[in-house]
């Protein structure tokens, strides 16, 4: 065989090889994407493999901690669950259900159209700022006072705008099923009804568009607020100590607290550090103390950045 003829067999072969390589490589690539959404589509989420390039890896096999009955922790990017405690169980969530107002009304109105408290909203029960009937608020303040202070008379006053509370509430569920959060059915705006549920795992996705939204995200930051009616002021104080001096958490985006005598003590709360964003759900702790769902969180929080790293895919 002549010079020639084994130099352009050899640049075949290392052609072939190549071809060979790459294809390989880009098949691996695609095999670890399809894994991963294979078992996120599994817990109902239905993501396109596009949409995230990292996942989130175990580093270190220390126990998470145990502070609640319900529990979860979810990568926000990819909705990955890091970790899970009876995470599927349907149970009552209190105000956690404000979450779901909160998107239903991020998607149906206008944050500077006028709200005119009605009866119902005045002689709601629970956590409330004492709306007055015939009073007029804009939207977004309402929203405020609902993420906010927790207000149940804000969300009744919202749910009676431009619809019935009724109607309000099967909106509520819809977009909850449009998320994939089919153990989930809201029975009221604020959370109040016992007979509505969710899981840890559905609040947690359900929390995870919730902060996609940038007013909402703006608004569970805050510690404190003061809106005004047309006849008054009202000052807001946040119940989620983990965005206030008291227990600040590092990174902290923002979250939801929620308690009844049924569901207990209960918190959704989402914190980034270095570009990633993980999501806490604490529902009914162990304990019953003011700050129990804030440590419980932030216990669970702290855990994930410290057990868990990301890798690209």
């Amino acid at each position: 065989m002549s010079d020639i003829n084994i130099k352009q067999l050899a640049i075949a072969i290392f052609i072939l090889i190549l071809i060979f390589g790459v294809s390989f490589v880009t098949q691996q690539h695609q095999t670890a994407k399809s894994r991963v959404v294979k078992g996120v589509q599994s817990s109902n989420l239905n993501l396109p493999i596009a949409q995230f390039s990292q996942i989130p890896i175990q580093i270190n096999q220390v126990p998470a901690p145990q502070k609640s009955n319900f529990s979860a922790l979810i990568d926000q990017n990819s909705k990955i669950l890091l970790y899970g405690k009876d995470e599927n169980k349907t149970v009552p969530v209190a105000s956690l259900t404000k979450v779901a107002t909160a998107l239903v009304v991020a998607d149906r109105y206008q944050m500077d159209d006028i709200v005119t408290i009605g009866e119902n909203a005045q002689n709601t029960n629970g956590s409330k700022i004492f709306l007055q009937a015939g009073e007029k608020l804009s939207v977004e303040k309402l929203l405020n006072a609902l993420l906010i202070m927790s207000a149940n008379d804000a969300a009744i006053a919202l749910s009676e705008f431009h619809t019935t509370t009724d109607e309000f509430v099967a909106l509520m569920n819809d977009k909850a099923k449009s998320l994939g959060c089919t153990n989930t059915f809201f029975k009221d705006p604020a959370g109040l009804n016992d007979e509505g549920y969710s899981t840890a795992k559905e609040m947690g996705i359900l929390f995870a568009e919730a902060i996609n939204n940038p007013l909402i995200s703006s608004i569970i930051n805050l510690p404190e607020k003061t809106i005004s009616s047309d006849k008054r002021d009202y000052k807001l104080e946040n119940s989620n100590r983990l965005v206030k001096d008291e227990m600040y958490l590092d990174g902290i985006i923002g979250g939801k607290t929620g308690f009844t005598p049924t569901s207990g003590h209960n918190l959704v709360t989402a914190v980034k550090r270095h570009d990633n964003t993980l999501i806490a759900v604490v529902i009914k702790t162990f304990s019953s103390t003011p700050t129990a769902s804030a440590e419980a969180a932030k216990d669970l929080i702290n855990w994930g950045f410290a057990n868990w790293q990301w890798q690209e895919i």
